[in-house]
């Protein structure tokens, strides 16, 4: 899709065009996590409950690359992607200790409200702990390309064209943060907080990304931040 064409867009069109987007590219990813799962045990792959979580979210995310790149390739849009140096690192590094610094507290206040959100991994993690680990893993390997490619190279770029810079951050952030409702169990207030710290999470990653037009940057400091997070929870345990 050219410039021209999404600068041209009105705000509705817009708005309307990156949900359907997210909303397709959910969809896809499910179905292609849902394939590669029932071809896992159509094979009779023996997996526990861990294991086969951690299938589960790798396909899943696998599926969300594929659309991302698949999308990218269709509508010739260009993500800019650099190994992260000098001014990008500073970046990268800034922006993990940011989002870090937010995410503490928010969830300190959180914690006051008691709106503290659940997870829903919360059960399995403190069963099995050799989970927090894969995730570190996963978070570094597909989880944190698959999902800045997505929400930052493709709908913040889009959304840019016609909102700007902070109307393309906020819009994509808001989207991002919508997309974890499901990380979430409990009361909808908490629900609703979860999805409030990961926008906020997701504002963090977009700015850095505006701010070095490299898609590198948001996804190591994704990464990181997950990893930091994996890490926390599991020495907590």
């Amino acid at each position: 899709m050219s410039s021209a064409r999404r600068s041209s867009e009105s705000p509705i069109r817009a708005v309307l065009g990156a949900v359907v987007l997210t909303v397709v590219a959910v969809v896809f990813a499910n179905v292609v996590g849902a394939a590669l799962l029932l071809g896992l045990l159509f094979l009779e792959v023996s997996m526990g409950t861990t294991r086969m979580l951690v299938y589960l979210l790798a396909a899943g995310q696998f599926g969300l690359l594929l659309f991302g790149v698949a999308y990218a390739r269709r509508n010739d849009v260009t993500v800019p992607v650099e190994l992260p140096a000098g001014t990008d690192l500073r970046f990268a590094v800034g922006g993990t200790v940011a989002a870090l610094a937010l995410a503490v507290a928010i969830s300190s206040g959180l914690g006051v409200l008691d709106l503290l959100p659940r997870s829903v991994l919360e059960g399995q993690t403190a069963a099995e702990p050799a989970f927090l680990p894969a995730l570190g893993a996963l978070s570094i390997v597909v989880v944190a390309p698959a999902e800045e490619l997505l929400f930052r190279g493709i709908i913040q770029d889009r959304l840019r064209e016609t909102f700007g810079p902070a109307g393309a951050i906020a819009g994509a952030s808001l989207l991002f943060g919508t997309l974890h409702v499901a990380n979430y169990v409990g009361p909808p207030a908490r629900m609703v907080s979860g999805v409030f710290l990961i926008t906020v999470t997701g504002a963090v990653l977009g700015y850095v990304y505006e701010k070095t037009r490299n898609l590198a940057v948001p996804i190591a400091a994704h990464a990181a931040y997950n990893v930091v997070f994996s890490v926390v929870t599991y020495l907590r345990l």
